[in-house]
């Protein structure tokens, strides 16, 4: 059915254009003239827009005067104002905070000028790389993740003493930290009973060995990734590597390893 439709419409695209090339060959030399200029020179409708980035503050009046002009020279028909900040330092003079009367002065010559420019204008509804973030947000009212730390304890007695404090890193994993403003505060203490089958691994009599370095049970189970040790490459093999050997089969559901900046997560319920 497809490709009968093209057909039939080929079939009447080569029709126009014969009428056209016959009996209106003045028309047809506009209308390629016309789609020749709009090509070159596009209407306002028809531009590219860009978002317009002013990161951490490094905005200065003159470089939004070189900004916009370029802009213009090569055709953008508008911008979408972006105000953001991902820790870029410093690299002007006077940083630009938001909202403070020095950036909405800047922010009010970029209006003035854009529309000078004939260019149109879209400004994002909050600062950030998201719609729920600003300066105004305090830490409390601020997205957070959930964070814990577990303790193993032997069942049918009693308990007196201090948990484990879960991290508090404002890092998105564990306690990997990205340097910016902590919040924290508890929530919960849950009791859970474990399955007879979930031992801990310190307890499976487990030997381990691997391409080098000194490594312990307890150091790649206590989940703190600022204690890591470094694991070299076996020159044999080319690679580096860490060898579990358990006593008896074992079924393992989960396994997390970490390589410094990304989670890999690998499953598997069989011994």
């Amino acid at each position: 059915m497809i490709g009968k439709l093209s057909v039939v419409a080929l079939a009447v695209s080569l029709s126009l254009s014969n009428g056209l090339a016959k009996g209106k060959a003045g028309d047809s030399k506009n209308s390629l003239a016309q789609l020749e200029t709009g090509f070159v020179e596009p209407p306002q409708a028809a531009r590219p827009y860009l978002w317009w980035h002013w990161m951490n503050g490094n905005i200065t009046k003159d470089g939004i005067r070189k900004d916009l002009l370029w802009m213009k020279s090569i055709g953008v028909g508008g911008f979408h104002h972006f105000d953001a900040g991902i820790g870029v330092a410093p690299i002007v003079d006077n940083r630009l905070i938001y909202m403070h009367d020095d950036w909405k002065d800047a922010f009010r010559y970029a209006i003035e000028m854009g529309d000078s420019l004939g260019m149109e204008m879209t400004v994002a509804s909050s600062p950030g790389w998201s719609c729920m973030g600003g300066p105004w947000v305090e830490p409390q009212d601020a997205m957070k993740k959930l964070v814990w730390r577990e303790m193993r304890l032997q069942g049918g007695r009693s308990f007196k003493g201090a948990l484990p404090e879960p991290f508090q890193s404002a890092g998105d994993f564990l306690n990997m930290d990205n340097g910016r403003e902590k919040f924290y505060e508890d929530i919960a203490v849950v009791a859970l009973r474990m399955p007879q089958a979930d031992v801990p691994l310190a307890d499976m009599n487990v030997k381990l060995t691997s391409s080098g370095g000194d490594f312990s049970i307890a150091h790649l189970t206590d989940d703190n990734l600022n204690d890591g040790v470094l694991l070299p490459n076996d020159p044999a093999a080319g690679y580096a590597w860490i060898m579990y050997e358990f006593p008896e089969p074992q079924s393992f559901r989960a396994v997390s390893l970490f390589d410094g900046r990304q989670r890999h997560w690998a499953y598997n319920s069989s011994p």
